[in-house]
């Protein structure tokens, strides 16, 4: 079960399939996971690979995350484009936070 609760004390819960993660924003403070203060070091991610293009495998998402973590950041933006199941787990297991952005305005 994942449970959010905002800085006005809002609680929502959502079932989680293998994780439990606490997340909290405290007001005049910073973000936290886990009872943890983290602060983001994010890289913006475009969904092109130079062998395949547009199209990416799981192998390909691997060698990103790696990457990324390798540059000793702690999340990635989606940018545009909605991240696959796969990529999406192998953030979970290696410790990669995931920024999902809203891909429409209208």
């Amino acid at each position: 079960m994942l449970r959010c609760k905002d800085i006005y004390g809002h609680r929502d819960e959502k079932p989680k399939d293998d994780t439990q993660k606490r997340i909290e924003l405290k007001r005049n403070e910073s973000f936290y996971l886990n009872g943890k203060n983290i602060m983001f070091k994010v890289v913006n991610r475009g969904l092109f690979w130079q062998t395949s293009g547009c199209t990416t495998s799981k192998a390909a998402d691997i060698l990103g995350v790696n990457l990324i973590k390798n540059m000793n950041m702690n999340a990635v933006r989606s940018s545009h484009y909605l991240p696959d199941k796969h990529f999406l787990e192998i953030c979970n297991i290696l410790g990669l936070s995931v920024i999902d952005e809203l891909t429409g305005w209208q």
